[in-house]
């Protein structure tokens, strides 16, 4: 089973400076969600051990940053 997680926070947070960094979000669901997704880690398929999580990443991307 595929989870889609879809919120404004995403688990990390991006820097855009001279380069791009990258730092984990605390708080919020990110914290309520990160101990679960963490237990589902090599488990058996029937838990939730596939995920995406689909939000913004804190800042906007300069396009002479982008790839």
């Amino acid at each position: 089973m595929r989870l889609l997680i879809v919120s404004n926070r995403l688990p990390i947070t991006v820097i855009a400076e001279d380069e791009l960094k990258f730092k984990e979000s605390v708080g919020g669901l990110v914290s309520g969600l990160k101990a679960y997704l963490d237990s589902t880690k090599g488990k058996p398929e029937n838990l939730t051990s596939d995920y995406a999580w689909i939000g913004w990443p804190g800042c906007t991307i300069k396009d002479s940053l982008k790839g």
